[in-house]
């Protein structure tokens, strides 16, 4: 039974993992074949068993191929309802129900409207009426395909999208309701409850610094969580208490469980666990992680009251079967991964080291995470999420904190607060209290700076890293050794001694790669941010945009760094100007990064840190530093130029690698692009715009990469650094054209996703070629919008 199941959960998982599943299954299977066979040749024994093997090879084949099969048929599915890029931009009727609570943001509500074709989120425009709980909407819709930025080295919002079964985003001025039918109504009565104990809590927790945590734990709704609080979570690595997972669930079930129990009532235990958990999946909204935790914490139940024979290991795999069986599109959802390979953990940890044995419980507690925390190292890096030291300890406190005092006592101050309206405030103060201690004590993790993407450029910040990690790791081996001198222990101890001091003395945990010589354009939306690396050195131009929770800065730049970065030692930064979309976050990325210097486009509107180096950006500046260098072309010094803003007072660079040229334009166009044109031609020396690859001002805006420019320039490559279906609808037709007409190739971030310049040796003389690499277009992953 046990390689059935197995077999199944495999054939799903090879849709996520294979570009072909159906040629890998084909060649799995081959390959057990021709085993069974070849063996069955030479042994007498294996002979006479060939027939009933071959029968289970057969069953594990017919398995494997249905999990294939349903997981294709679902991706499939879902691909073909998605809103298709054709369809990006029409106008349709669509009617459907709420089935999430709406978010205000500054240009009106966002909320997810169920349909009969799926699941659109839907923006409602700042002066149209808002929507109520509980009813049905109607009207006429501007769709748009669900895409976003796509850089290879980050997580994806496109997954993220596809996980949850999103159809597409949807833009409207006005709906108006209409009479639900009975399905649609029932359907909708989660969400209208949700609704209502969320304007309940808003009203209770008015005034307290901790109130969108709270109703994240209470409700899974992270939309009220501040961006400080989001940050602080994140790079102590405990953003995960924040998610409805098998913790709260299984606190929830448990405490159900032993009150049962402690009663006295043996006989509907397991019924009325279940009962109390979908209840409370049901208010959390029923959420992906939610119902995986609430399977698993079924499976649990069931091992202990003793209806799964077999033990933990076939507990686990039931739950996997079951998980998969009902969301075979899980496994592009992280949590998926962090609990089946946390559970695994567990089981394993508990049995080999825990079981049978006296270790008191702290310091089990300490074993259990600092082993679950190396542990689930490798699929943090594959998901590019943020890894600290500092996590560490910071779960150690966390966790327990969040799961004894925090939620059983938010929960608690919720069910009483009908009927004993004081003591419920009284709670909800006494949790605002034990969540600005537990913060205050996380938001350590963001004065030492240890997360994995800090740019530790200082010889004292390395110091105090290998200091932190050396005693870190000396507490933990005392406490290993004090329980019993084995060597399975102290081998563990030294691997995680060796770990933390690997982790803390590479470059501020940055990928260690031996060599980088390319030109990168991130894919950060409508906005812009370029990369030019050449071993040591390294160029940043421009952060990219920042807003509410998002930055590309903390996201797809840091992510590259970590990627790419391994052995830099000199990073120079250059801002453009002060706009939002090239300027978000520059401050936080200097002081991480600590850049040689800073030059800046509009000084007197980019903020940085006191001890950074700036220098105003200027004609004429240079460096040379072997085969990658950059020149400044332009401000020059002009009182007209000084007294501008904005646009006009880009910082327009030229990056030279291996003699291939790089010209970015920053958000330069109309006459101050004329001016700069202007002003090389009365020097003479328009020859010195020549670049194969041009880097187009403003987004490809009307007025920017004007023909006066493009035939000086003479650019092999033409590239719009745009959001796909901006509301500015950039690159414009007339600036595409011209790129085009003067036989460039023109190349928009919005459809190739990032794009990674490498220069390449083709003989051995030295002669070398300029190849182009165009992340969206030749990532195979099947969720990707196309």
């Amino acid at each position: 039974m046990y390689p059935s199941l197995f077999a199944f959960c495999t054939g799903v998982l090879l849709v996520h993992f294979s570009p072909s599943p159906f040629a890998a299954l084909a060649i799995f299977v081959a390959i057990c074949f021709f085993v069974c066979v070849y063996c069955g040749l030479f042994s007498a024994r294996f002979r006479r068993r060939l027939q009933g093997a071959l029968k289970q090879l057969l069953t594990v084949f017919l398995l494997a191929l249905f999990g294939v099969s349903y997981a294709s048929w679902e991706v499939a599915s879902h691909q073909n309802m998605r809103v298709a890029e054709s369809e990006s931009g029409e106008h349709k009727f669509v009617s459907g129900y709420l089935c999430s609570i709406p978010v205000n943001h500054d240009f009106g509500v966002r909320v997810t409207l169920c349909t009969d074709r799926g699941r659109y989120l839907l923006s409602l425009s700042g002066d149209a009426p808002r929507p109520e709980s509980g009813m049905c909407w109607q009207g006429t819709v501007k769709l748009k395909a669900p895409r976003s930025s796509f850089n290879p080295w980050s997580g994806s919002y496109e997954r993220y999208l596809f996980a949850e079964r999103i159809v597409g985003f949807a833009y409207a001025k006005s709906l108006e309701r209409f009479d639900c039918s009975l399905s649609q109504h029932m359907l909708s009565l989660v969400t209208e409850q949700r609704w209502k104990l969320k304007r309940y809590l808003d009203s209770q927790l008015s005034g307290l610094d901790q109130s969108g945590v709270v109703i994240a734990l209470v409700l899974g709704h992270r939309a009220e969580i501040s961006a400080h609080q989001s940050e602080v979570l994140k790079l102590s690595g405990t953003q995960h208490l924040m998610a409805i997972s098998g913790l709260h669930v299984g606190i929830v079930c448990w405490l159900v469980y032993f009150m049962l129990q402690k009663a006295g009532i043996r006989y509907f235990v397991f019924p009325a666990v279940a009962l109390v958990g979908l209840v409370y999946i049901a208010m959390v909204g029923f959420s992906p992680s939610a119902q995986r935790a609430y399977v698993m914490m079924l499976c649990a139940m069931a091992l202990i009251s003793g209806k799964v024979p077999g033990g933990a290991w076939s507990a686990y795999l039931l739950a996997l079967v079951l998980v998969l069986g009902i969301d075979p599109l899980a496994p592009l959802n992280p949590g998926f991964w962090f609990s089946f390979v946390a559970v695994f953990w567990l089981i394993l940890i508990y049995r080999m080291l825990l079981k049978g044995r006296s270790y008191g419980l702290l310091k089990s507690m300490i074993i259990l995470q600092c082993l679950l925390t190396l542990g689930l190292m490798p699929i943090q890096t594959h998901f590019a999420m943020h890894s600290s030291v500092f996590s560490l300890p910071a779960n150690l406190v966390a966790i327990p904190w969040v799961s004894v005092v925090v939620l059983p006592l938010s929960l608690l101050s919720v069910l009483v607060s009908a009927l004993l309206p004081v003591m419920a405030s009284i709670g909800f103060d006494v949790v605002d209290t034990v969540l600005n201690f537990l913060f205050a004590f996380l938001a350590i993790g963001l004065e030492f700076g240890l997360g994995v993407g800090a740019a530790a450029n200082s010889a004292r910040e390395q110091l105090d890293q290998i200091l932190y990690g050396v005693s870190y790791s000396a507490l933990l081996l005392f406490l290993l050794i004090m329980g019993r001198l084995r060597l399975l222990w102290l081998a563990a101890g030294l691997l995680l001694l060796i770990f933390l001091l690997v982790l803390n003395t590479r470059f501020g945990g940055i990928s260690s790669v031996s060599s980088v010589e390319q030109f990168a354009v991130l894919d950060v939306g409508q906005g812009l941010s370029l990369v030019a690396q050449q071993d040591e050195q390294l160029w940043i131009y421009d952060t990219g945009p920042s807003y509410a929770k998002y930055s590309s800065a903390k996201t797809v730049l840091l992510s590259y760094l970590r990627e790419y970065a391994g052995l830099v030692r000199k990073t120079y930064l250059v801002v453009s100007h002060g706009d939002a979309d090239h300027a978000g976050d520059a401050k936080w990325l200097a002081t991480k990064l600590q850049p040689r210097v800073a030059l800046l486009g509009e000084p007197e509107r980019t903020e940085m840190p006191k001890e950074q180096r700036v220098r105003p950006c200027m004609l004429g500046q240079r460096l040379n530093t072997g085969a990658l260098s950059m020149s400044v072309l332009w401000p020059a010094a002009n009182p007209t130029l000084e007294q501008a803003r904005g646009n006009a007072r880009s910082c327009v660079v030229r990056f030279t690698l291996f003699g291939y040229r790089f010209l970015v334009m920053g958000d330069l166009e109309g006459e101050y692009e004329r001016a700069f044109i202007r002003h090389y031609a009365q020097l003479g020396k328009l020859d010195e715009l020549r670049s194969e690859v041009l880097i187009a001002g403003h987004h490809g805006a009307k007025a920017a990469t004007r023909i006066s420019l493009l035939k000086h320039v003479k650019p092999s490559f033409v590239i719009f650094s745009s959001g796909y279906g901006n509301r500015f609808q950039h690159p414009s037709a007339e600036a595409v054209g011209r790129a085009k007409r003067f036989g460039a190739e023109v190349l928009n971030t919005a459809d190739t996703g990032a794009l990674i310049f490498k220069v390449k040796q083709v003989s051995v003389g030295g002669d070398t070629r300029l190849e182009l690499e165009r992340s969206r277009n030749q990532s195979d992953v099947y969720w990707l919008a196309r």
